[in-house]
């Protein structure tokens, strides 16, 4: 006789039900401490170090989720991880930022939603998005980058410099500016950190 546990056909019924009761339902209410949320993340699966993430950002999809020390995620950001997501050491992502790995070809005039597509994001370390950046599939964000509010990033962005605009574009240079973040987070430790403790 085969032992059929409950989750195992709900996982075969509904393959995202855990995460929609989980991360989506449970994690993500005002109720879970900000800077306890990625405990239950990690309960969840994600990979994921001490970080800051406020209540009511929506994830979707199987990838893996890879999210580094000391990092920010304001309300509202819509996270799909479809294809893998990694977000570095001391990122910032401001309200409402939304991460797609999965989209469609162009198709032909019967259908132009063509066949679906993956491709990971990465947005490496102490990188800010400002509010409602929208990131695609496929795009990695350099190191120290800044987004403007409201910019669509279609391609990668260069480390050190300011991008704002959709499609986003360079529109300063801050090289000069440069230190590592995990020598900020080792000597001052991380703001989100600091008002964790």
């Amino acid at each position: 006789m085969m032992n059929i546990s409950p989750i195992s056909v709900c996982r075969r019924l509904w393959p995202g039900l855990l995460q929609e009761v989980w991360a989506n339902g449970i994690a993500a209410t005002p109720f879970v401490p900000k800077y306890l949320r990625y405990l239950f993340l990690r309960a969840q699966g994600f990979h994921i170090e001490k970080s800051r993430i406020n209540a009511h950002v929506r994830w979707s999809g199987s990838g893996t989720v890879s999210i580094g020390v000391g990092v920010g995620i304001n309300q509202y950001c819509d996270i799909n991880h479809s294809a893998s997501v990694t977000i570095g050491a001391g990122v910032a992502l401001g309200r409402g930022v939304m991460i797609i790995t999965a989209t469609h070809e162009i198709g032909d005039n019967s259908r132009r939603c063509g066949p679906g597509m993956l491709a990971p994001v990465t947005i490496e370390e102490g990188a800010w998005l400002g509010a409602r950046v929208v990131i695609m599939p496929g795009v990695t964000i350099g190191r120290g980058a800044v987004v403007g509010a409201g910019s669509v990033v279609t391609r990668s962005l260069a480390p050190n410099r300011v991008y704002a605009g959709s499609p986003a574009k360079a529109i300063r240079d801050l090289t000069g500016q440069v230190r590592p973040v995990s020598e900020m987070i080792r000597t001052q430790g991380s703001p989100e950190l600091q008002r964790a403790s």
